[in-house]
């Protein structure tokens, strides 16, 4: 009931279309062993599991362990959304915990919610090559020695936005994004390992996480409202 609502909500604010999410709940997830069926018409692109294991609020990642989707060619005018809590542990390292990106290596074409060097602080980062990297000013981590769910989102658009938003808290902070890159964007990571090498070791239990194209900036507010009405029920959301 709560995921048919949730789709329906979704189609009444005209983004079924622009977007592809994944729900991580066991009692939502309606793939089979380590596989996640996506949800929404942009495109099927189910995300296989590493690791990590099945609660009833979410799938709980740490270390090496990742999720991971295929996706075909996206742009660079992009929306990231997640909802997911700590485990109460206290990040050791930069965090990066949900992106999309343009090869296997983390280093190349990015967009991702993630730290540019502090354990503590979050924001949005637009990578357009090894070396050229936009930031958002960092936020507050709200994952961070924290076992409360939280609701966080990135805009970009090259050359016109770069977001971070705690849409739970209604904090946002800003900064300028790189230029576009040559590559399109083509996979989804989830728990900030990108290349099978960078397990930042950053627990993280993850309820639900979407992409949507073109970016929604000023929208994500609604997707919450209704996220927490209809597959986020019971997650204690503000």
């Amino acid at each position: 009931v709560s995921q048919s609502r949730y789709v329906r909500g979704i189609k009444n604010l005209g983004l079924w279309n622009s977007m592809v999410s994944w729900t991580f709940r066991s009692s939502q997830n309606i793939g089979t062993g380590t596989t996640v069926y996506s949800l929404g018409g942009l495109q099927t692109s189910n995300a296989t599991m590493s690791g990590g294991s099945w609660l009833s609020d979410g799938f709980s990642l740490s270390g090496a362990q990742y999720g991971s989707s295929a996706l075909t060619s996206l742009n660079q005018d992009i929306t990231l959304l997640i909802c997911a809590r700590g485990d109460g542990s206290a990040y050791g390292s930069f965090p990066h915990v949900f992106g999309v990106q343009s090869t296997s290596a983390w280093s190349a074409n990015q967009i991702c919610i993630g730290s540019n060097g502090t354990n503590t602080a979050m924001g949005t980062f637009h990578r357009n090559s090894a070396t050229a990297t936009g930031y958002s000013t960092n936020g507050t981590n709200p994952l961070n020695s924290s076992t409360t769910f939280t609701f966080l989102g990135a805009n970009a658009k090259s050359g016109e936005i770069l977001n971070y938003k705690i849409i739970t808290t209604g904090t946002t902070t800003s900064g300028t994004p790189a230029s576009v890159g040559t590559a399109s964007l083509n996979r989804m990571q989830l728990n900030g390992r990108w290349d099978g090498v960078l397990g930042l070791a950053n627990p993280i239990v993850c309820a639900f996480c979407a992409i949507i194209t073109p970016n929604i900036n000023g929208l994500e507010s609604s997707v919450y409202s209704l996220y927490k009405i209809s597959i986020g029920s019971g997650l204690s959301l503000p």
